[in-house]
């Protein structure tokens, strides 16, 4: 891959191969390193072997589900973003999972231009959209 040097990597979990594919070249067309990881075993060793700028993240998983990651990072105490991805309409699940701590939850199929917005706010400019603010002290 010809990346530009310190080019800010994202791992890809989705245990559709397709799905897998598609999104590495989506994602590495706007910049980024990109890794992908079919199971919740093979997303954890490759985090348990660094840190990324980012992760995309499938809801439903072949060995687990992507929120048990969103666990995982949390009791590493782990900052890697991220964005969960659903093909479900139902985004009573974004409470949920943003709960968990997900940066934010994206609809399948993925739109790139929804995917590019995505990334350059929580990826590049480190927002979080849906955390609300602390309250202010002595509130």
């Amino acid at each position: 891959a010809h990346l530009m040097e310190g080019a800010k990597r994202i791992l890809v979990i989705d245990d559709d191969p397709n799905v897998c594919l598609y999104l590495e070249e989506l994602v590495g067309k706007l910049g980024y390193g990109v890794e992908t990881a079919l199971t919740c075993r093979e997303a954890i060793a490759r985090l348990n072997e660094s840190v990324y700028d980012g992760l995309l993240l499938d809801i439903y998983l072949e060995d687990g589900r992507g929120d048990e990651i969103l666990d995982w990072l949390s009791s590493h105490r782990r900052r890697d973003p991220a964005i969960m991805m659903s093909g479900l309409a139902d985004y009573s699940l974004l409470t949920d999972v943003v709960e968990k701590g997900a940066a934010d939850l994206i609809p399948k199929p993925i739109q790139p231009s929804v995917l590019r917005r995505t990334l350059r706010l929580i990826v590049d400019q480190r927002i979080r959209p849906h955390r609300a603010p602390n309250p202010p002290p002595g509130t």
